[in-house]
């Protein structure tokens, strides 16, 4: 897992990332125009950057970053523009080679700021009826592939009925995941665990179910009533006693000093 990680890491920093974009323009008499930008780079540089247009499905012009030049194939578009037209278009081309560069470096660095591994809360549920379900979610992590899934004494099987939210997106970039476990009857829940598996951990983690409160006897409840009751009760005793003494203490001695 630590090797796929560097990796992961590795890839991001330095081999290829691609993007395409398109503009696609209609005119009055029903021609329609498109454009093809192609950038192709890693951190530290611009590997490849052309641009392709077409008019009505036939490629008009070319750029392209070796060469940096604006090429037109067709004489009556080349007539059409204008050498001066041309050469600035070549110009600005050069100049987007630089934006381009900068979009790529910040998609990568916010790529890699964004990996972060799961939060994972475990919980039990007990109903009236004596039917448990076992909750597991997962919070704030990226990427988005992750797995989760219920063992009993370490092992994978099915042990009732499953459910799950589906991974979603918070409104930070990162995904959120929650898997139920309904048991069935006579299942007292004890021994389950819920395992997740995501690329920023470096194995699998291991969450056990928290076990059933125990139930407090009746008998426990009452004697610890009493126990509070009576300990009130001596305070109040002893508080009385002590003001009793202290008042014919302070009786003495006025009597005394007369």
């Amino acid at each position: 897992m630590k090797s796929q990680k560097s990796m992961r890491e590795s890839f991001s920093s330095w081999l290829y990332i691609m993007g395409v974009f398109a503009v696609r323009e209609t005119e009055a008499a029903h021609h329609s125009h498109e454009m093809f930008f192609t950038a192709v780079g890693t951190t530290k540089s611009l590997l490849d950057f052309t641009l392709v247009s077409f008019l009505d499905d036939v490629e008009i012009a070319f750029y392209n970053k070796k060469q940096q030049q604006f090429v037109i194939k067709e004489a009556w578009v080349s007539h059409a523009l204008g050498a001066d037209f041309i050469e600035d278009m070549q110009q600005k081309l050069k100049f987007n080679e630089i934006d381009y560069l900068w979009a790529l470096q910040n998609w990568v660095k916010d790529d890699k700021r964004g990996e972060m591994p799961p939060e994972v809360t475990v919980s039990r549920y007990d109903d009236p009826d004596g039917n448990i379900t076992l909750s597991c979610t997962a919070r704030g992590f990226y990427p988005r592939s992750i797995l989760l899934h219920w063992e009993k004494d370490e092992q994978l099987d099915v042990w009732g009925q499953e459910s799950s939210s589906g991974i979603l997106p918070n409104t930070d970039a990162t995904f959120y995941l929650q898997i139920t476990l309904k048991l069935q009857s006579r299942d007292t829940g004890t021994g389950y665990t819920c395992v997740v598996k995501h690329n920023e951990l470096e194995t699998p983690a291991v969450y056990p179910v928290p076990v059933k409160p125990t139930k407090v006897g009746l008998w426990y409840v009452a004697l610890s009533i009493v126990a509070v009751i009576t300990l009130l009760l001596s305070c109040a005793l002893a508080f009385l006693i002590w003001k009793k003494r202290k008042r014919d203490f302070l009786a003495f001695l006025s009597q005394k000093s007369q």
